[in-house]
């Protein structure tokens, strides 16, 4: 029993956050690579909307600081976007760099 609250607390939780997700991109063109929002790159987890919102403006000032290109810092800004965990345009996936690692292969059978 004690698990399975456990588990469900922890669902209710994943239902509660928000990603902050970036598009791929080439870096040296900073054109942006099509690709669903579910294989976007997870930069953060938060609480809130307004916490996600103010880690993208953060995350762009960082990249403006370290000298990356304007069109980059660009698109961090432009195109990065906050989303509920459970929003229907993830497909139900985790999120690129959130998902479990792989499973080791297993031994060729005999």
């Amino acid at each position: 029993m004690r698990i399975r609250m456990k588990l469900r607390h922890v669902a209710a939780l994943a239902l509660a956050s928000w990603y902050l997700l970036i598009p791929m991109f080439d870096p040296k063109s900073g054109k942006v690579i099509s690709l669903p929002m579910s294989d976007w790159n997870e930069e953060g987890i938060f609480d809130s909307e307004a916490e996600c919102t103010a880690a993208r403006r953060s995350l762009a000032e960082d990249y403006r600081k370290n000298r990356a290109p304007s069109r980059i810092v660009d698109l961090v800004a432009s195109q990065g976007k906050c989303v509920l965990s459970d929003d229907p345009r993830l497909g139900g996936k985790v999120p690129y760099s959130l998902g479990p690692a792989p499973p080791a292969p297993s031994p060729p059978s005999r």
